[in-house]
């Protein structure tokens, strides 16, 4: 299955890996990473 990123989609994740980043350790913000590459996977 190929995943297809919306610009929106990348944009938000961006802003929000990079909150994580600064905000959190970076093992959150990997957890966070898998999470959203979970939830963005779009079938077509």
């Amino acid at each position: 299955m190929e995943v297809i990123w919306t610009e929106k989609a990348e944009k938000t994740y961006t802003k929000n890996y990079e909150y994580l980043v600064e905000n959190w350790s970076m093992l959150v913000a990997e957890k966070f990473d898998e999470q959203f590459t979970i939830y963005q996977k779009i079938p077509f």
